[in-house]
């Protein structure tokens, strides 16, 4: 028998990962030296039951009979949300947290005359919660390894040894503003085209048909070493994936669609060839892995979500772009301040949404409070009279625009973040509104609707995003410094005599002040997103705390703040021509603007800023000027002509910068050359600073116009950049009425190609008609033209000809002479007597 050695060290590093596998926590710890170290402690969460005795007595003895128990049950004192009061709950440690799934779902169903709290907190996070650290953070542990020297059974992969953690402390505080991260090794893995193409190849054995893609490749990078897989992996490939993996040793492995085909493609080789896998860190998992290939759809609010399965790693992050909002919208600094605030582990905050984020970050507060945090939602809405709703349920104020014409010298105000800094200088939360604690007389009230604040204690969301806003105010304060910063430097290069290496030095400087300012501008996107949320949490039907009165106090705030600040600016002599919800656009007098104007220009903006100091001295809510417009226009409505839409328009500031909402090139459903088109034609608008300016330059944009259109006939466009998106909605079989959504479902069903519900196709369109019209999916254009194609598809030019009428006028259209776009020669698909070579 070998014999078990003892060995305690004692580290300091940052907490990269923290997962449970049977009943036990993993850690993964990154020390200052970059080394990794895989330790493992236990952890007995603690939930509360409220109830008669009997039905408690019936709770703990079948969880005695579960071995669930750990300790002896005892009464305690907590706090109950809705109510703020204090009452006497069981308090049950659990013994294994893997049972707190089943106490969630077939105890209560059993004993449905008891409440059940803190059941549904993730593991991970519970235990993160009691020891007080949190992913990323620095931190000191002691470790102890316990086990017998590696076997040699174990010499064909890697070895690490696994540590008991006998005490860890967290270095760094949840609430610092500025910290410190591990220098990490990032493994970037993707497909060189097609994902579905290589979904079906390998998974989809015994379909009718199969897709023939020799060329299509598994491409991976990491600190410039590079591999090239074959998308039909054999042994040599998989032993070559190891070896790389082995040697290049990444913390991060970066896919885009990793979760939904690269890792189930991979992990089934791995199995099919008996060859244990290096893409885990830790081997206790082993190279047994269950293969979900069917993600999970769901109907939110009309809207069709997909997920991807998930393929999270032990010991490594496993981060998909495409399965991930917070990715997408703020990279992986996004996805760490997220991580860190929440207490979420990194792989799975990735894949989830903000708004799970930002409910662990309430719960956090909630128990900060000694609140009992229920397992579901248990606020219902209060009857009400018809008359109430329709006074209450209101929505965002809008003064909606004049259509029809380049409104010129107009002014945008902001309010920064105004829901929720209503919710924070309010005090706005499910528990505070109408609260059971407070009387009538003492409490503020909610214009309007008289809804009663309580003044008693601060809620929760409030509680929660006084802090996130804060966090964001000061990354973008420091963005704001990094950029005047950075332009001075660009100022000493371009004006300065510099010493000899003055130049690299300082370009030197600018690109770290660059990297810098990055990772702040991530930083507050991710945030920016929670505080978006944040408001529609207070009303979503499943949100945890939400509660429908509490959202339709925010809204009645956010119209009084609004009609408050529209009085102050008409009262410093502006009109108002604009407002959606948090801000205005004001129309500058005339007599402030004109010939020699820098310095009224000058005048006007600092008139502007004083406004809007004094507009956030009433309210309470900073509004700042977000610029001022040479010229805007705002866009009609296509099916009411007369009437503006509020938020599609686009206007050049006076910096040179265009603003743009709502038109064609902010679509996601618009093929990318008809967003390149037009941005093509904004830029040259952006030039103008003044509508007589635009006007004059109509003969240049018909020329711009008309190339684009050249291009097109002549099929020069490549017809990877004509895709369009659909998202599918349901199964092919459901569909009643033709479209591309459903002959992409029945042009991709022979290959065994499933899509579900809340995914996306995109497709050509060949042929548009009033009858029957021919779509092509992309995969099916891959397989016939390849990636790079010498040849086009037969797609249709008069349809694609429209799209780039169509976004040409969105933008043109008032700056064009009276009736240009109702000459019948822009509607021809060849404009005969223009292309004369």
């Amino acid at each position: 028998m070998e014999r078990s050695v003892a060995e305690e060290i004692r580290i300091r590093g940052w907490l990269f990962d923290i997962y449970h596998l049977e009943d036990q926590i993993y850690l993964c710890i990154l020390d200052e030296q970059g080394k990794f170290y895989l330790c493992r402690d236990h952890f007995c969460p603690v939930i509360y039951a409220r109830g008669p005795e009997s039905t408690l007595r019936n709770l703990v003895r079948r969880l005695h009979e579960m071995e669930g128990i750990q300790g002896k049950p005892h009464y305690t004192k907590r706090k109950l949300f809705y109510e703020n009061r204090l009452v006497d709950v069981l308090s049950i440690q659990i013994s294994r947290p893997s049972l707190l799934r089943r106490i969630r779902s077939r105890l209560y169903a059993m004993y449905g005359k008891m409440d059940l709290f803190h059941t549904d907190f993730e593991v991970p996070t519970g235990y993160m919660q009691q020891k007080g650290i949190f992913p990323l953070c620095r931190l000191k542990a002691s470790l102890v390894r316990i086990g017998p020297p590696a076997s040699s059974n174990d010499s064909h992969r890697i070895s690490r040894p696994v540590y008991n953690l006998k005490w860890v402390q967290a270095l760094d505080d949840l609430f610092d503003l500025d910290f410190a991260l591990p220098p990490v090794r990032i493994l970037k893995m993707n497909l060189n085209y097609g994902h579905r193409l290589t979904y079906q190849q390998i998974l989809s054995s015994g379909s009718r048909k199969s897709f023939h893609t020799p060329d299509q490749r598994i491409q991976l990078e990491c600190n410039d070493n590079k591999l090239e897989l074959p998308t039909d992996l054999r042994a040599a490939d998989l032993e070559s994936l190891n070896q790389f993996l082995h040697s290049t040793d990444p913390d991060i492995i970066l896919s885009a669609y990793g979760d939904q085909v690269l890792f189930p493609v991979l992990f089934q080789a791995y199995q099919k060839q008996h060859i244990i896998p290096f893409l885990d860190r830790d081997i206790s998992p082993g190279s047994s892995r269950k293969i979900v290939t069917e993600g999970t759809s769901y109907n939110t609010y009309g809207n069709w979500i997909y997920r991807a399965p998930s393929y999270p790693l032990f010991g490594r992050w496993h981060i998909d772009s495409a399965n991930s909002f917070v990715f997408k919208e703020a990279q992986l600094m996004g996805i760490v301040e997220l991580s860190r605030l929440s207490r979420i582990p990194v792989q799975r905050l990735s894949r989830s949404s903000t708004g799970a984020a930002l409910t662990a970050i309430e719960s956090e507060v909630a128990l900060r409070k000694n609140y009992l945090v229920p397992w579901q939602k248990s606020a219902l809405e209060q009857p009400r009279s018809v008359m109430e709703l329709l006074e209450a349920d209101k929505g965002g104020l809008v003064f909606v625009p004049r259509a029809g014409r380049i409104m010129e010298n107009v002014a945008q105000i902001d309010f920064s973040q105004m829901y929720p800094s209503i919710m924070s200088i309010h005090n706005v939360s499910p528990e505070t509104i109408n609260c059971l604690c407070c009387s009538n007389e003492e409490t503020e009230h909610v214009p309007e609707i008289g809804f009663r604040i309580c003044a008693r204690r601060r809620g929760i969301v409030s509680d929660a995003l006084s802090h996130i806003l804060k966090r964001r105010k000061y990354y973008k304060d420091q963005i704001k410094s990094l950029k005047g910063e950075m332009e001075r430097y660009r100022s000493r290069m371009e004006n300065e005599p510099l010493p000899p290496n003055g130049q690299q030095f300082l370009e030197q400087k600018r690109a770290s002040l660059e990297r810098s300012l990055e990772l702040y501008d991530h930083r507050q996107s991710s945030l920016k997103w929670m505080l978006v949320t944040s408001f529609g949490y207070l009303g979503y039907r499943n949100a945890k705390f939400g509660k429908i009165e509490s959202h339709e106090a925010v809204t009645a705030f956010g119209r009084d703040k609004l009609l408050t600040a529209k009085e102050i600016a008409e009262d410093a002599g502006y009109r108002v021509i604009h407002g959606i919800t948090d801000c205005l656009f004001l129309q500058i007098p005339e007599k402030n603007t004109g010939r020699f104007s820098k310095r009224r220009e000058s005048f006007e903006h600092e008139h502007l800023k004083a406004v809007c100091q004094e507009i956030g001295q009433v309210t309470g809510i900073e509004m700042s000027l977000e610029g001022i417009y040479d010229w805007v226009i705002f866009l009609p409505s296509r099916t009411k002509p007369g009437i503006a839409v509020v938020n599609r328009y686009f206007g050049r500031f006076r910096d040179g910068t265009l603003r743009v909402r709502g038109i064609s090139v902010r679509r996601k459903d618009r093929p990318s050359w008809i967003k390149q088109a037009q941005d093509c034609f904004l830029d040259r608008m952006a030039e103008c600073k003044t509508a007589r300016e635009l006007e004059s330059m109509h003969p240049e944009m018909e020329a711009l116009y008309l190339d684009f259109k050249k291009a097109l006939l002549h099929r020069t466009v490549p017809w990877t950049d004509l895709l369009l998106r659909r998202t599918v909605s349901k199964g092919l079989e459901d569909y009643s009425v033709d479209g591309p959504a459903p002959a992409a479902l029945r042009e991709l069903e022979p290959y065994g190609i499933q899509i579900q519900a809340g995914e996306k196709i995109k497709y050509l369109v060949l042929e548009k008609t009033a009858g029957p019209s021919r779509y092509m999916s992309e995969e099916m254009a891959f397989q016939t033209f390849g990636a790079r194609p010498d040849r086009q598809p037969d797609y249709s030019i008069s349809y694609y000809s429209q799209l780039l009428l169509d976004c040409f006028e969105e933008v043109w259209q008032y700056a064009a002479p009276a009736g240009y776009f109702r000459r019948k020669d822009l509607m021809q698909p060849d404009l005969p007597g223009i292309f004369k070579e």
